[in-house]
C-alpha cells in the first residue's frame, strides 16, 4: 500500500515479497540470474509419482510447503529414511 502511494517506508516491497515467500521461485530466479547462493539440493513433487533425483541421497528432510509462511518446523516425522516413506509424505 506504501509503495502504491509512493511514501517512503523500510521492509520488503510487494514485488520482492511475491518472490521471497516462495521457496521455489527464489530459488529459480536466482539460478536464472547466475547468483551464487548455496542452497541444499531440493526436488518439488507436484504429484508424487515423480522419480527421485539421482541427486538426493536418503535419508531426507521433507517439507511439505514451497510457501514460507505455511511452514511451521521441521517435526519428528519430516525425516524419512526410505523411498516408500517419502511418498507417503
Amino acid at each position: 500500500m506504501l509503495e502504491g502511494l509512493n511514501i517512503p517506508f523500510t521492509g520488503r516491497i510487494a514485488h520482492n515479497m511475491h518472490f521471497t515467500l516462495d521457496k521455489e521461485k527464489t530459488k529459480l530466479v536466482a539460478d536464472w540470474h547466475m547468483l551464487r547462493v548455496p542452497t541444499c539440493i531440493v526436488q518439488l513433487f507436484r504429484t508424487g509419482l515423480e522419480a527421485l533425483s539421482k541427486l538426493l541421497l536418503i535419508p531426507l528432510i521433507v517439507n511439505a510447503s514451497t510457501r514460507e509462511r505455511q511452514v511451521v518446523g521441521i517435526y519428528h516425522d519430516s525425516g524419512v529414511v526410505d523411498e516408500t516413506s517419502l511418498r507417503r509424505r
